[in-house]
């Protein structure tokens, strides 16, 4: 299993069903996995493709807005986060395989 690192990734998603599940799949390629994904969807279908068996390691947070606001969203999913180091990315990126790492060493000493 991966080494998790102390960063939770948050994402607001709207009718994002097609694009979630490749940013999860982005993230589970990576050489280090975030400690928890939090994905706030304006609809429970945003989460319809998302293959919960392969991704069962991964901690994914599946919230659901009912005001379409991506600051809004954001927000809701910042608010449960548990690490000091939030990651927002949008539901249509795909990551490059060291991106969590990078990041983490980036922020980790910075406040």
């Amino acid at each position: 299993m991966k080494k998790k690192l102390p960063i939770s990734v948050v994402c607001a998603s709207h009718n994002g069903e097609d694009k979630i599940p490749k940013l999860i799949e982005s993230i589970y390629q990576n050489t280090y996995w975030p400690q928890e994904i939090i994905i706030c969807g304006t609809s429970s279908n945003d989460f319809n493709l998302i293959n919960v068996n392969k991704y069962r390691k991964l901690s994914i947070k599946k919230l659901v807005s009912k005001i379409k606001s991506q600051k809004y969203q954001r927000k809701k999913a910042q608010n449960s986060a548990k690490n000091n180091i939030i990651l927002q990315l949008d539901d249509d990126l795909i990551l490059k395989n060291n991106f969590i790492d990078l990041m983490f060493r980036h922020f980790k000493h910075n406040k």
